[in-house]
């Protein structure tokens, strides 16, 4: 079960990077995150990839919804 859901997050992980690339603004998503991959600190480096590994999936309707062009309504 627990298997599952890691492969499960892994393909989505997979997805949500795949996306990236087809976003107008992919070179400023991929400017911050190596900016903050990158410090000299390997504790800082450590935490980042963890948050990336968590956090990227998440952001897969909104790289969806940038790609699609929609604009958000609730100013």
């Amino acid at each position: 079960m627990i298997a599952t859901i890691f492969y499960i997050w892994n393909v989505l992980l997979l997805i949500s990077i795949a996306l990236i690339f087809l976003r107008n603004d992919w070179r400023e998503m991929f400017n911050d995150i190596f900016s903050q991959l990158f410090t000299p600190n390997l504790l800082g480096f450590i935490a980042m990839v963890f948050v990336l590994y968590i956090f990227l999936p998440l952001t897969i309707p909104y790289s969806i919804k940038n790609i699609l062009g929609i604009k958000n309504e609730d100013k």
